[in-house]
């Protein structure tokens, strides 16, 4: 029942619908569509660090669901076929790091989360391009290449940042920031 109402909520809209949500339930709604499939056919444990603490946002859910599906897919994909971990994490920026990180002094609250795998990693020639158009590491006809260009689109279309960094012991992490408008 749960997975028929994510699916259900999950309707493709021409115009962004933002709304106040909670960015850890969209988390949630994500991992509802991939788990049983992670966990079975890809032999994938999935580890959840979210902040709890975290207050409201101002998005649209749907399209940051689509965001966060593409990055799971993509994680699973990487760890195929021999299994491995994923792990979600969600976080806030203090508004001093953010005004000092960004040198814009704006001091606003931003949200954040996390895909981090277990594969191979991303070959750091290409770390520039992964975000490009009809750009893919897949084989012939298992991707379009478009699947990080949307997200980052989307991403965008929130004011927020992505970005992709290779991990010290292998694979890769997918990091979202979002400034929480209210």
């Amino acid at each position: 029942a749960r997975i028929v109402e994510v699916l259900r909520d999950y309707s493709y809209a021409d115009e962004m619908q933002t709304a106040v949500t909670d960015l850890n339930m969209i988390v949630e709604d994500a991992l509802v569509l991939v788990q049983h499939q992670f966990r079975g056919e890809f032999n994938i444990q999935i580890v959840k660090k979210l902040d709890e603490n975290l207050k409201t946002i101002v998005l649209d859910h749907n399209r940051l669901t689509q965001v966060l599906l593409n990055l799971l897919i993509n994680a699973r994909d990487a760890m195929t076929p021999q299994g491995g971990t994923v792990e979600i994490r969600s976080w806030c920026l203090s508004p001093e790091a953010n005004a000092h990180s960004n040198g814009n002094g704006s001091g606003q609250e931003i949200y954040a989360f996390s895909v981090s795998d277990t594969g191979s990693g991303i070959d750091p020639t290409m770390l520039d391009r992964i975000f490009d158009p009809f750009f893919t590491t897949k084989q012939f006809g298992k991707g379009t290449g478009l699947g990080l260009f949307i997200a980052r689109r989307i991403v965008e279309q929130h004011n927020g940042r992505i970005w992709a960094e290779n991990n010290a012991l292998g694979g890769a992490t997918f990091t979202v920031t979002l400034p929480r408008q209210l």
